[in-house]
């Protein structure tokens, strides 16, 4: 006479496996050097943030009525450059625009003769398409003699979902009687 296996006993041991796994991972050992995330004031009590916005388009179709986020292009340029300074002692928040047409020698990439050698500049826009963050983070302490602390970018997509996270929050936004 052959035994029939109850049908529960493989589900209740693959919950008993995920449980195990669920525990290693919340219980396991841990990185002893977690890399800091809070945003500290460096010595002189103030932090200079690059904030970036990039023309990165979707590759492939948009889905989702525009609401999901898709694969975007490798390589694109920084039409908006703000350096945000941040001065923890006072406490105020100044922000300077860069344009993105001026010219600019790029650490390793040009070599100027002088401030007027527009010849061996390169268009600050154009930095991030050739070497990314690491690369405009470089230029605009290069420009300005100033260090950047951190960074972050947008792209039309990001931009947009985060206004739809914040309308729930918001309300309406209005601008000299327009809604926006």
């Amino acid at each position: 006479m052959s035994r029939r296996l109850n049908p529960a006993w493989p589900i209740v041991g693959a919950l008993v496996a995920l449980i195990i796994v669920a525990a290693f991972y919340l219980l396991g050992p841990r990185s002893r050097h977690a890399a800091p995330t809070a945003l500290q004031p460096t010595p002189t009590g103030s932090v200079n943030i690059l904030i970036i916005g990039k023309d990165a388009r979707a590759v492939g179709p948009v889905v989702n009525e525009g609401r999901q986020r898709n694969r975007r292009e490798d390589e694109s340029h920084s039409d908006i450059i703000i350096v945000c300074h941040v001065n923890f002692g006072i406490p105020a928040v100044n922000l300077v625009a860069i344009p993105r047409d001026l010219l600019v020698e790029v650490p390793g990439i040009t070599a100027a003769a002088s401030n007027t050698d527009f010849t061996h500049m390169e268009k600050i826009t154009h930095t991030y398409a050739i070497g990314g963050d690491k690369l405009l983070r470089k230029t605009v302490t290069n420009l300005l003699g100033i260090p950047i602390h951190r960074s972050i970018a947008f792209d039309f997509d990001t931009f947009r979902m985060v206004f739809d996270v914040l309308r729930p929050f918001v309300g309406r936004l209005r601008v000299g009687g327009v809604n926006l």
